[in-house]
């Protein structure tokens, strides 16, 4: 019987690559053989602990070269890592170890030193220091698997309600490996990428990832000066980034040369690029292949779109028509259907057909394929919620709102439940407060409905010419609108690029 065990894949590239360099992070870098011997060797050493197949293990280590030594580890002892990131907050936290008991805990020793305060961290049975493994370790084989065993745990990043833990099977990191690996066979060495899903790609074709440096933190925007500082120290050919950290790097290197020069693909994903910031990226990195990926954690990727041909979007294209995504990938199916907040019940192959909405109406957007998520862990309501079951296939509504046009493209407007309907008319925040931004200059905006009035943010805290401020209210429709100046408007934790929404109304009060 054939292994899914899908760390074969770097197993493969370690033996073809042995003495190239797999990670680096600032002075410190590891070759494949070198990183090879080390998951063996944290592998062995797990296993004499007591952790085996299909033990979840919660994984609390800074993404860096130690983080990827243990998960290769675990996956080669068939076990599976709990990701939580870093930036989650006690209460989620606590959450997440009740919503999924763990067998074991691996993380540096002040995480260890501080859990004793957290009963469901101290409850974890197997208790082990990031740094420990055994030494000189011969190789062995890797667990056998299936398919459908579940590899990797990873959480949505909501903040409030059950959590949403992505169960990744194995057979589904492989599907998504199979879907991501053209964009990223033909990126340049090394790439300096802070998306951690993308290094474990990386590491399975062989090639040399530029981790980021100690001391950056995504919402922390004064230290993407750290990224810029990495791609220039380690000769970066290839940037893998959210949008909002590409658009800070390429300020950061716009002067400088010979960076921007040898920097030759870019790939990015995991919120909205919008047209002015692809004509940024094109004026600073001239001579470079771009690419915009659209996905999820249920589903990366759904389809991608050249910088190139995103550019030449006209801010009043992107308002009326929704924001061009690109063509779906080969392998997916897509399709745009009404929206509902409550779930969709089983359907036939006719049924699905009937439900879905013609071209160019907007609706909401779902998907099925290999690479999209069949489930969540212990959560059957979230499934209920957000997976369809047609003719014994799993499609996933992605809660995005959008068309697909005449062309096959797809369009995005927003979130379905952002979505403001207003004298009969339906507004999306998100097309909204971009056409905003370009009528008027600002840098950041938001809509929302707050205590029941229509609320439009704007940052940063400076009035604006009132010359342009009314005609843009008045033909957007938001005339009645109550403005709110603010000296930032808080983003997403993880990609620092849409707005985080819940800590905004914390911040209205």
């Amino acid at each position: 019987m054939t292994n899914a065990n899908i760390i074969n894949l770097f197993t493969n590239a370690a033996a073809e690559h042995s003495t190239q360099i797999a990670l680096i992070r600032n002075e410190e870098q590891i070759s494949y053989g070198e990183l090879q011997q080390q998951v063996y060797d944290s592998a062995a050493y797990y296993r004499k602990q007591g952790i085996g197949k299909g033990d979840k293990v919660l994984v609390f280590v800074p993404m860096s070269i130690d983080l990827y030594r243990i998960v290769l580890a675990l996956f080669h002892i068939g076990a599976c890592p709990v990701f939580l990131d870093e930036w989650v907050n006690r209460e989620r936290l606590k959450a997440c170890c009740r919503h999924i008991p763990c067998e074991a805990l691996i993380a540096g020793r002040k995480v260890l030193w501080a859990s004793l305060l957290v009963r469901e961290l101290r409850q974890i049975p197997i208790r082990l220091a990031a740094q420990k493994r055994s030494k000189r370790t011969q190789a062995f084989d890797a667990v056998q698997v299936n398919e459908d065993d579940t590899a990797l745990i990873t959480f949505t990043t909501g903040s409030t309600g059950t959590p949403k833990a992505a169960n990744r099977t194995h057979g589904f990191l492989h599907a998504q490996f199979n879907e991501l690996r053209p964009m990223l066979d033909n990126a340049f060495n090394p790439s300096l990428i802070t998306l951690p899903i993308v290094v474990l790609i990386n590491l399975a074709l062989g090639k040399a990832t530029i981790l980021p440096p100690k001391g950056f933190k995504v919402k922390d925007t004064t230290t993407t000066q750290l990224l810029a500082d990495a791609a220039r120290q380690h000769a970066a050919e290839t940037l893998v980034l959210s949008p909002a950290l590409l658009n800070e790097v390429a300020t950061r290197l716009a002067n400088d040369t010979p960076t921007t020069q040898r920097i030759r693909s870019i790939l990015t994903g995991g919120g909205a690029m919008f047209p002015e910031q692809a004509m940024r990226i094109q004026e600073v990195f001239s001579t470079t292949e771009a690419l915009v990926v659209y996905g999820s954690t249920e589903a990366e990727p759904i389809s991608h779109i050249a910088v190139s041909q995103l550019a030449k979007a006209t801010a009043d294209e992107v308002y009326q028509r929704g924001l061009p995504v690109g063509m779906p990938v080969a392998s997916i199916q897509v399709a745009v259907v009404p929206y509902t907040n409550e779930p969709i019940a089983p359907q036939d192959e006719a049924a699905w057909k009937a439900l879905q909405l013609p071209q160019g109406q907007v609706g909401e957007i779902a998907v099925a394929g290999a690479h999209v998520l069949r489930g969540y862990v212990n959560n059957p309501e979230a499934e209920q919620a957000t997976k369809v079951n047609v003719a014994g296939t799993t499609w996933h509504r992605t809660g995005d709102a959008g068309t697909i046009d005449n062309t096959g493209q797809l369009h995005l407007y927003g979130r379905c439940t952002e979505t403001l309907y207003l004298n009969g008319n339906a507004h999306y925040p998100m097309l909204v407060a971009y056409a905003f931004r370009m009528m008027t200059g600002t840098r950041q905006a938001a809509l929302l409905m707050h205590r029941d009035r229509l609320t439009l943010v704007v940052a940063p805290k400076q009035p604006i010419d009132e010359a342009r401020l009314q005609p843009a209210l008045e033909q957007l429709g938001l005339a009645t609108a109550t403005i709110v100046y603010l000296d930032h408007i808080p983003t997403d934790p993880r990609h620092a690029t849409k707005t985080d929404t819940e800590a905004l109304r914390v911040l209205l009060g």
